[in-house]
């Protein structure tokens, strides 16, 4: 049987994994996050996975420990997770009409070994107005997501189009994932 931790407490996450079809199961460490910004946006990011998965891999250094962060990137700022309903609504909002970037890296450990790599979508929001977005925040979606907005649920309303990989926008680019384990990790799903 495969020894695959999931090391993340995101539902979404969890069940984007489970379409792999490959068992596992999930720990998370609490962490504090702290991105290097010393470091291009994209290994920012993927340090930021390896710090998720690290404590996880020590704790069990023969399994496999698949870590992931995502974020938003809007004229180059990197929004995270909204403080609170005004932090969501300011997000959205400046979203409308607007393109923003959603990053997702992964970062996969197995003893010594360490395999990370980042997925990037571009998300165009439609134009909204002050009730849309209101309306919106309504459903709860906004909170503990990057970017005040979860597609894959009521989100996609806010949707015009996006050109990329639908899963990167959801927390975990699912195609490069399975090509990770597959190649690198031995791992059939």
């Amino acid at each position: 049987m495969n020894n695959i931790i999931l090391a993340s407490l995101s539902p979404r996450r969890r069940e984007l994994l489970s379409q792999l079809g490959v068992p596992f199961r999930v720990e998370s460490a609490n962490i504090e996050e702290v991105m290097d910004d010393r470091l291009p946006l994209d290994l920012r990011l993927e340090d930021l996975a390896y710090q998720k998965g690290l404590p996880i891999a020590r704790l069990h250094p023969h399994a496999i420990v698949i870590g992931a962060d995502t974020i938003v990137c809007f004229h180059d700022q990197v929004l995270g997770k909204p403080k609170d309903y005004q932090d969501a609504k300011r997000m959205l909002l400046m979203f409308s009409g607007e393109s923003q970037y959603v990053y997702t890296s992964v970062t996969v450990l197995q003893e010594e070994k360490r395999v990370s790599f980042t997925s990037k979508t571009e998300v165009v929001f439609r134009t909204l107005d002050e009730k849309q977005v209101e309306a919106y925040l309504a459903y709860n979606e906004w909170q503990d997501k990057a970017g005040a907005y979860a597609i894959q649920g009521a989100g996609n309303m806010l949707v015009d189009h996006y050109v990329g990989d639908f899963y990167t926008i959801v927390g975990l680019p699912v195609e490069q994932l399975h090509k990770v384990l597959k190649e690198e990790f031995d791992i059939e799903a």
